[in-house]
């Protein structure tokens, strides 16, 4: 009688084709030369990860990857967002806020909301804002602003 020793799949060599090596890239502190090297890239190409990790050596040179770049980009942009807006639709001091910051080119993160919902919204804020009770709701910096008129008076 002979006997057969089976191989377990977790002792097989062939590699699983979704599973990674295991491996980790070190990471390494992004340099101001890259980051400016990166902003500069995305205000002349757009958000083309791939052409400028082709055609920009320094990214190889220093082991960054296409996502390496987006992921950068993508906390660069969050840093820089100030601004808070709680807007409600077809509002024109909503509207009226939102192009003034583009106008600035100030980067705002908006929250629309419903007119069903307004009362609720004000509500749920009213500890934040001494209960204004007007749409735009403007946060900057995560303190409470106050609307249009103070948004301008801030950006004059």
């Amino acid at each position: 009688m002979s006997s057969c020793i089976l191989k377990s799949p977790r002792n097989s060599s062939k590699k699983s084709p979704n599973r990674s090596s295991g491996i980790r890239k070190k990471r390494q502190a992004w340099t101001k030369q890259e980051t400016d090297l990166l902003l500069d890239c995305v205000a002349k190409h757009g958000k083309k990860w791939a052409y400028i990790h082709k055609n920009y050596p320094l990214f190889k040179r220093n082991n960054r990857t296409q996502i390496d770049l987006k992921d950068k980009y993508r906390n660069l942009e969050i840093a820089n967002i100030k601004y808070c807006i709680y807007s409600l639709e077809n509002c024109s001091h909503c509207f009226a806020a939102k192009r003034l910051l583009d106008k600035n080119n100030l980067l705002y993160n908006d929250i629309k909301v419903d007119r069903e919902e307004a009362k609720d919204v004000l509500k749920m804020l009213e500890a934040y804002t001494n209960n204004y009770a007007y749409f735009p709701l403007i946060f900057y910096k995560k303190k409470f602003l106050g609307g249009f008129q103070e948004l301008q008076k801030q950006l004059s």
